[in-house]
Parts: C-alpha cells; structure tokens; sequence
C-alpha cells in the first residue's frame, strides 16, 4: 500500500510543481507516511485481516529452512564433485544420472519418497565403496535432516 500511494503521491505532486526548479520529495514521503499511520490506526482498532501473517512464511520462508536447503545442494555437489575426480567417464553418466535422480526427488516433489532416497542412496553407497565417501555419509546426514524438517 506504501509503494502504491507513495508513487501516485510523488506522481501528482511532480505534475503540480514540474515548472519549480527546487522540489521537495520529502515532504511528499512524508506527507504519504503519516496517511499511512492513519490507517494503521484505524485498521489496528477495526481489527480487519486482508492477509493472514503466516502467508509471509510462504513468501520468505525461515532461515532455517533456507540454511537445509543449501546444505543439501552443497552435499550433492561435494558428491558430484568426488565422481567427477574418482570415476572413470564411462561409469560417471550412470552415478551422476543417480545423484540427478535423488536431487530432482528431493526438490522438486512435495512429499519425496524416503524408500526411493534410500534405495538410491544404497546404489551409490555400491558404487563409490571404494573411495572414501565421507561426502556421500555427509550427504546422507543432510537427507535425514532434510526429510524430517517441517515445513
């Protein structure tokens, strides 16, 4: 609502003052703030709702759930990284089509199925038994994170 009425405010009153070399944009934001105060008022008193303040969670979602998700994709990447160093360019398409697989899976499906995850999981884990896969125990922990977090 600021937004709105500050620029038609600002729009009007440039109109009205264009042939003034000295303008005052000050003096309209402030005149646009004091309206709004009015109506912050008088809304708070009416105790009328247009949105509900848990839409904003929607909007910006917490720090918390940020700081898994990035977790999560810097995990993937730790793994995809390690294929890329450590597997031969034929094996790597096959693993890396998996770890694709298991990101898709987590990002981009409301309820990712934890049977799917492991069994994935498991695949890798067989694949990349050879090497030390720390990343991919890492990766694992995040998963676990990442699934039993509400949103």
């Amino acid at each position: 609502m600021f937004y709105g009425m500050l620029h038609q405010n600002l729009r009007f009153y440039f109109m009205n003052h264009s042939k003034k070399l000295h303008v005052n944009e000050y003096q309209v934001v402030n005149y646009t703030i004091n309206r709004l105060l009015g109506m912050v008022k008088e809304v708070s008193m009416a105790k009328e709702i247009l949105l509900e303040e848990n839409i904003f969670e929607h909007w910006y979602p917490s720090s918390e759930e940020n700081n898994i998700e990035r977790s999560l994709e810097d995990a993937i990447a730790q793994v995809k990284k390690v294929i890329k160093e450590n597997v031969s360019e034929g094996d790597q398409d096959n693993i890396l089509e998996l770890v694709n697989f298991l990101e898709e899976e987590l990002k981009e499906t409301k309820q990712p199925r934890k049977f799917v995850i492991e069994s994935v999981l498991t695949s890798l884990g067989n694949y990349l038994a050879i090497f030390d896969t720390k990343e991919l125990q890492q990766l694992q922990k995040v998963i676990e994170h990442f699934l039993t977090y509400e949103k």
